[in-house]
């Protein structure tokens, strides 16, 4: 039996293949696309830290509500550097110096040592390192703009808030029932400037006749913005212009404000003489 031999056909030329001039047509467009996407995406990312930052900032304000309602009342401790804890105790003993959120940002090896804030007397109503830092600052160990390994926290309390050893002429509020300003006008925490952030507080004097000097310096991390969040669990978020804010740490030269709006803002929601 004879098998007729396989005849070869050839596959049919692709008329619709893409010609060099055409694939350099759709480069050219997908380049094009790319730089009026990327500005959008640029623009999303510090809305998304900045949304990030206030859920952190609520958490940590909830977390001072829920201690204050397990202890009569009575505001969860905060310290200064005269008492600081720096470094973790085996036994967890920390004694009167334990407070909200041990440590100090501006020394190793406190200022990587997440074992310090879990050992704090308000983590275990947090529950979350994260939202001790807010996601928009890029400061680490030896430099604002990021070199070195990334600090643990981004955020101080009001120095007014139960006091370990009260700070200046300003009332130290024990308990919500203190508050005299009403929680919906005293911030409970803030983010504070990385070059101005070591322990617990942010200080915030009261003046007194002369003119005030700015001693702890707010964080300016979205845009010239920072968040607070306030005794009743609301965040706000506050455009600063005082140059002395935002130029703190970054060796500009800026005109000496006196009693700026800035500061008189936040003297208004801090205490009272």
């Amino acid at each position: 039996m004879r098998i007729a031999p396989a005849h070869r056909i050839d596959a049919p030329r692709d008329s619709r293949a893409f010609t060099l001039v055409e694939l350099l047509a759709v480069i050219g467009v997908l380049i094009l696309l790319g730089g009026l996407i990327a500005p959008a995406f640029a623009k999303a990312r510090p809305a998304s830290d900045l949304v990030t930052c206030q859920d952190n900032l609520r958490r940590i304000g909830q977390g001072f509500s829920l201690y204050s309602k397990d202890y009569r009342d009575e505001i969860c401790r905060t310290a200064g550097l005269d008492t600081l804890v720096d470094t973790t105790r085996p036994n967890k003993n920390y004694g009167p110096n334990q407070q909200w959120c041990m440590g100090t940002m501006h020394q190793a090896p406190s200022w990587t040592n997440t074992a310090l804030i879990q050992d704090s007397l308000l983590y275990p109503y947090v529950r979350s390192l994260s939202a001790y830092r807010c996601p928009a600052d890029v400061s680490g160990t030896k430099s604002t703009s990021g070199a070195g390994d990334a600090k643990v926290r981004s955020i101080s309390a009001n120095c007014f808030l139960n006091p370990a050893n009260p700070w200046g002429s300003g009332r130290a509020f024990r308990k919500l029932g203190d508050l005299v300003l009403g929680p919906s006008m005293t911030w409970v925490a803030m983010e504070e400037n990385p070059i101005s952030i070591n322990d617990g507080w942010l200080i915030h004097p009261q003046s007194s006749g002369g003119v005030p000097g700015w001693v702890d310096y707010p964080g300016s991390f979205h845009r010239d913005s920072g968040n607070l969040v306030f005794a009743d669990d609301h965040v706000e978020a506050r455009l600063w212009t005082d140059r002395q804010v935002l130029d703190y740490g970054r060796n500009l030269p800026g005109p000496t404000a006196n009693r700026s709006a800035d500061y008189r803002w936040l003297e208004e929601r801090t205490t009272v003489r």
